[in-house]
């Protein structure tokens, strides 16, 4: 008999400890559990006290050798355009305020999530990073520095040989059948470029002549939202930087491909090789 409520002391001894024990584990558990949802929440109410006001990033943004940054705001909405000249233009997605930036949720030329941020260096210079991507080409972690914020009103005071519209030419060393309008040469300056070409101007159908001009060294003005491209057939068009652009040019004279110019208050919105 004294053995028998012996045993059944230490059963309940060991009943109290088990019960003592999972009480603890589920405290702890509870007191672990508290904390991190202290600590997310204190991160998120960080995160929202230094999160920029997107109003302050709305603007045209370039880098002469990386490429552009545009952000618009209509209503409550914001949209995020990002080339990157040569690489990628991405145009579509959702733009949201980040710690110390802006945080642009898109899509690569792959068809893949992307995430890039866009944030203030310092006074004058912004950096363009990639935080999130699956696709080769832009690897996590590449940054794009020396952005600025670009004054198109500004560039916009310099003004070219031809008025605005669409012009045609192509890259050869004499007329041919097929185009009257020649290109000889092509020279990249700081603020313009001369075409020694003849031009038809072409109505917005792409069809229409309406007008030649006679061959001459043309004059025609570019600032920081000029996009120089290159392209053909249904692939995308490749953006480059200028000067990319003035050593591809020089490889393709005599080629006959096509020089497109569309001219807009007075400044180059476009130079592309088309074949």
């Amino acid at each position: 008999m004294k053995k028998l409520l012996v045993v059944l002391c230490a059963l309940a001894l060991t009943a109290t400890a088990c019960g003592n024990k999972e009480e603890a584990v589920n405290n702890a558990e509870a007191t672990t559990q508290e904390a991190d949802e202290n600590q997310a929440a204190e991160n998120s109410d960080d995160a929202t006290e230094n999160a920029i006001n997107l109003d302050e990033y709305v603007g045209d943004y370039v880098s002469e050798e990386t490429g552009e940054v545009t952000i618009n705001k209509d209503g409550d909405t914001y949209a995020m355009s990002v080339t990157i000249y040569g690489l990628a233009n991405m145009d579509e997605g959702d733009v949201m305020p980040f710690e110390n930036g802006v945080a642009f949720y898109t899509i690569d030329p792959s068809g893949s999530p992307m995430t890039l941020s866009f944030c203030k260096t310092d006074d004058e210079s912004y950096t363009l990073k990639v935080e999130s991507s699956s696709w080769a080409n832009l690897e996590n972690g590449t940054e794009y520095e020396g952005f600025h914020e670009d004054n198109a009103d500004v560039a916009a005071q310099s003004t070219s040989d031809l008025e605005d519209g669409v012009y045609y030419t192509t890259l050869s060393n004499e007329p041919a059948e097929y185009a009257e309008e020649y290109a000889t040469s092509f020279m990249l300056e700081s603020d313009h470029v001369a075409v020694d070409a003849s031009f038809s101007k072409i109505a917005d159908d792409g069809f229409t002549e309406l007008g030649k001009f006679e061959k001459k060294v043309y004059n025609i003005a570019i600032d920081g939202n000029t996009k120089f491209l290159a392209g053909g057939g249904e692939g995308e068009p490749q953006y480059m930087s200028g000067s990319e652009f003035n050593d591809y040019i020089e490889q393709c004279m005599g080629s006959g491909l096509g020089l497109n110019i569309i001219i807009k208050n007075g400044v180059a919105e476009e130079i592309g090789i088309w074949s």
